[in-house]
């Protein structure tokens, strides 16, 4: 198994040679030729770690017990999964339109700016912000069958009016102090975590 320094300094070249825009032109070549994306990505990862010292296939061997390995070292893990993450968008952006990629590519990052605000909230603000996931899910759901049957007895034009005010009424409840979703800006999730960790947050 590969040391601790071993993979972060991979994960980190890793990285950076998935950013580099002859690496992103190579991996769009091969979709358009019909080549597998992935099988691409490992070859040039076997070659990454080969310049390292590595053997290849060791390497590759390697990633897929980091998990196991190192499953009490949240620091490395962390590093893992943001390293998987962009390894699984150089995939995505070289497979999808790109219209459809600059999407995705805007609902990435707002994850990942949510993902870091979780990580910096305490045991007792992640567990209170969790109860406040599951209300607001039970909400949604109690909400969109109320919705399904008002729009069974509507016209297509009335119910495309319906879901356009519905939208933006949960936008607008969502950015004074709700929980996040795709609909929000990035600063519109910063300004809900801020909230969370002022004096009195989740207070009745």
């Amino acid at each position: 198994m590969l040391t601790k320094g071993q993979l972060l300094a991979f994960f980190a070249t890793g990285q950076q040679l998935l950013d580099k825009p002859d690496v992103k032109q190579q991996l769009k070549e091969a979709k358009f030729r019909g080549e597998d994306v992935q099988q691409l990505i490992t070859s040039l990862q076997e070659q990454l770690f080969e310049s390292q010292g590595i053997q290849g296939k060791f390497g590759i061997q390697c990633l897929g017990k980091v998990n196991l390995q190192y499953k009490d070292d949240p620091a490395l893990l962390s590093k893992f999964y943001e390293f998987v993450g962009r390894e699984e968008a150089a995939i995505d952006e070289a497979e999808l339109p790109p219209e459809v990629w600059e999407r995705k590519k805007k609902m990435l990052e707002q994850q990942r700016v949510f993902n870091e605000q979780l990580r910096q909230m305490s045991p007792e603000q992640q567990q209170a912000f969790m109860q406040q996931q599951q209300l607001v899910a039970k909400a949604l759901q109690a909400q969109q069958h109320a919705m399904a049957e008002q729009l069974q007895r509507m016209t297509p034009e009335q119910q495309q009016a319906f879901m356009m005010e519905q939208r933006q009424k949960i936008v607008e409840q969502l950015s004074g102090g709700g929980t996040p979703d795709s609909s929000m800006s990035t600063d519109q999730q910063a300004n809900f975590f801020r909230s969370l960790h002022s004096p009195g947050a989740g207070a009745p």
